[in-house]
């Protein structure tokens, strides 16, 4: 099982309501994306109230292992959850997993963390004695208005699998989970297109177009991408395979210090 506590820090009787509400819907919508990112079957986890504590504004979550999700799944989900908040609030690269939309989540939860009511804290809690935790500010929101602005444009490419359409914006996108940055980046396209992009879901793809980039160089999203479609890589030792001869008496470990470094 994997257990969550989620907090508001702050007086009693300083804590609005709504405060608690947004953060626990938005933190269970930001869980939903990251178990269709990162289960291999997109599959859907439920996360159950546990508990209510009364002397303070917190919720315990609970989610439980089923046949499409084990226990390693859950554990990956909830980590990269607490993992992506802590690393918006260190502010220095955006985090792995969290798509624009899960960004804007965090802000609707960070926002609200002014005066008395001063910060969200989360703790994982997973079957065989993993915890992690964080504590998140206001400071939250302004990293991620910071760390999504455009900062350079050039022409260039984004290799990885094409997940989620999303026909809800002004004009449909879709996300490219990179896989050199393990984050979902944006691609805008027309209608027209909209058949060719069905197709290419869940295919290992090559999108090109202009791409921009934050102030860390990290790719936010690609303009007017052109989509290509690319063969599984083979494994390293298939082409070995090929003149298994090659490296003499040598390992493929041996070789490869010795020719790579």
């Amino acid at each position: 099982m994997a257990r969550l506590d989620l907090k508001i820090e702050g007086p009693p009787g300083t804590i609005a309501a709504s405060v608690l509400a947004t953060a626990l819907a938005n933190s269970v919508s930001i869980l939903r994306d990251l178990a269709s990112a990162i289960t291999p079957r997109k599959a859907q986890v439920t996360w159950f109230v546990e508990y209510l504590r009364t002397d303070s504004a917190r919720v315990g979550l609970l989610s439980k292992p089923r046949a499409d999700v084990g226990e390693a799944d859950l554990g990956r989900i909830t980590l990269a959850y607490v993992d992506g908040l802590r690393v918006i609030e260190e502010g220095n690269v955006l985090p792995e997993y969290l798509s624009e939309t899960s960004l804007d989540r965090v802000k609707k939860i960070t926002r609200p963390l002014v005066g008395p009511v001063s910060a969200f804290s989360a703790t994982a809690d997973l079957d065989g004695g993993t915890t992690a935790s964080v504590t998140v500010t206001h400071k939250a929101a302004d990293n991620v208005v910071r760390l999504m602005r455009p900062e350079s444009r050039g022409l260039g490419s984004v290799t990885g699998r094409l997940e989620a359409v999303n026909l809800h914006w002004t004009r449909p996108k879709f996300n490219i989970y990179d896989e050199l940055t393990r984050r979902p980046v944006s691609g805008y396209f027309d209608q027209s297109s909209l058949e060719a992009v069905r197709e290419a879901l869940g295919k290992r793809m090559r999108v090109s177009g202009m791409v921009v980039r934050n102030a860390k160089g990290q790719p936010i999203r690609v303009e007017n991408p052109e989509l290509a479609s690319l063969a599984e890589v083979r494994a390293l030792t298939e082409l070995v395979g090929l003149d298994p001869g090659f490296m003499g008496d040598q390992t493929l470990s041996e070789y490869m210090d010795e020719h790579v470094g």
